[in-house]
């Protein structure tokens, strides 16, 4: 049978509007604090990292998608309690974010990358036009 692996995708909901309205810098700060989230809420086997922008991922080795699921829900919930102060006040008072995340795992040996990071990039995708700030698991 093989263990399981799962894949958690993450994308900072309106990152551009953080960036157009904030500056970068603080968008800067934005993407360290998610990604402290990540790091603080991830077991030691998982890998978190940056895929590009404002996306990011976590591998999960030997967890099944209802724990692969549970952990997003923990990650989007750290992210919302999350609060930013802009570095230009004039831009506003202190702000937070939400994200979204698509989850996808399989089981074995056979599991293909390509399809893992296909599944969980679709169910990445149908969270954000749900109406994002949700997880969405691969079935």
């Amino acid at each position: 049978l093989g263990s399981e692996l799962a894949l958690v995708m993450l994308d900072i909901d309106d990152f551009k509007r953080v960036n157009d309205t904030y500056g970068h810098q603080t968008g800067d700060e934005v993407l360290r604090g998610v990604a402290e989230v990540l790091r603080s809420t991830s077991r030691d086997p998982d890998t978190p990292g940056r895929i590009g922008g404002e996306e990011l991922a976590v591998v999960l080795p030997g967890a099944g998608l209802d724990g692969a699921e549970d952990f997003a829900e923990r990650v989007r919930g750290r992210i919302a309690a999350l609060s930013f102060n802009p570095e230009d006040p004039a831009t506003g008072g202190p702000f937070s974010i939400t994200a979204s995340l698509g989850v996808a795992g399989g089981r074995g040996a056979g599991v293909d990358a390509q399809d893992l990071v296909a599944a969980a990039d679709a169910a990445l995708y149908q969270a954000k036009r749900a109406g994002k700030n949700r997880s969405v698991v691969a079935r």
